[in-house]
């Protein structure tokens, strides 16, 4: 009777997957690896970008992300001036990957135009010239974990000369 007793009150044995720290589990990885092997020096980027965004609480379960994004030509710009396309999004994290995109919008600068689909915008760039896009998310469950991504690149001129 003791014994029956004894299976009864013993707790359940959990799942690894219950209780799983990603952030933990790559920072002792990294510390029980030792030092690490020095990196390669990255390419100099020709567009500076510069994000500035504030989170703030909409109502008692939901928040929404506001700021801008502002891009630049480097000193590793090819030329003075550049036509760029711009990319801003807002996703959300699940489970250490990228997960949906969040709804947003994005009030591009003077001098951009929309392009393709999403939040994608086309113009041209000068350095020492700034260009700011502003942005604000719809609001969002405040459980959830977002990421601001922003990209430029530079748009290839498809007028060949013959």
């Amino acid at each position: 009777a003791v014994s029956i007793f004894r299976q009864q009150l013993k707790p359940e044995r959990h799942r690894r997957d219950d209780y799983v720290l990603p952030a933990f589990d790559r920072a002792m990885r990294r510390l029980l690896a030792g030092p690490a092997r020095p990196r390669p020096e990255p390419e100099p980027r020709p567009v500076s970008i510069r994000t500035d965004s504030m989170l703030a609480q909409v109502a008692a379960d939901s928040l929404r992300v506001s700021g801008s994004v502002s891009f630049s030509l480097t000193d590793h710009a090819p030329d003075d001036e550049a036509e760029i396309a711009v990319t801003i999004r807002y996703v959300f994290v699940e489970d250490d990957r990228t997960g949906d995109d969040a709804e947003i919008t994005v009030d591009p600068p003077a001098g951009f135009r929309p392009a393709g689909g999403g939040n994608e915008f086309v113009g041209r760039l000068a350095r020492g010239v700034e260009a700011r896009f502003a942005f604000a998310t719809e609001p969002y469950r405040n459980g959830w974990t977002g990421e601001l991504r922003a990209n430029a690149e530079f748009v290839k001129d498809l007028n060949v000369e013959q």
